[in-house]
């Protein structure tokens, strides 16, 4: 079952040219772990990366942006794009790479298996998209790797962020 938070969060706009930032988290030294747990997840709802909703701990995509700059990562293939700020966010880090002579060719693959709220989030923030690609796909789906690898070039160096199978 989810949370209460998660209906508003569901329906709430996945797209703004208003700044936006999220809802601090209170940390009263009286809560439990798991109150403090579900201020995050709360507060990460609702974060936005250019214009467009975010649904990842800014813990995680510093991270990510490390494991990119190590392994050199020229493709991020996102398994859950929801409203699309990921698929912006991982587009904007492999241009830097590319901007530092790191990497060639910026590639993000997103796979949702309703991919309509991403493909808008993107197309508002960035009309045409390029190095995106945004997929309908379920990972469940035994035929997805060879669409997602038909997508990646020959050779490319590969960061798989899966984000999709909350079960």
């Amino acid at each position: 079952m989810r949370p209460e938070w998660y209906a508003a969060c569901e329906d709430a706009r996945a797209v703004s040219r208003e700044p936006h930032l999220p809802p601090v988290v209170h940390a009263d030294i009286g809560d439990t772990i798991l109150d403090y747990w579900h201020a995050r997840v709360a507060q990460h709802e609702w974060d936005w990366y250019a214009g467009v909703r975010l649904l990842k701990f800014p813990e995680d995509l510093r991270a990510y942006e490390h494991l990119m700059w190590l392994s050199h990562a020229e493709v991020v293939i996102e398994l859950g794009a929801r409203f699309g700020g990921s698929a912006l966010w991982f587009r904007d880090r492999l241009r830097a790479l590319a901007s530092y002579g790191l990497i060639e060719r910026p590639l993000v693959v997103s796979v949702d298996i309703d991919p309509e709220l991403a493909r808008a989030g993107v197309e508002s923030a960035d009309p045409g998209a390029a190095g995106i690609e945004i997929l309908e796909g379920d990972v469940t789906d035994p035929a997805l790797p060879e669409r997602v690898a038909a997508l990646v070039p020959p050779g490319a160096s590969c960061l798989v962020v899966e984000d999709s199978a909350h079960v």
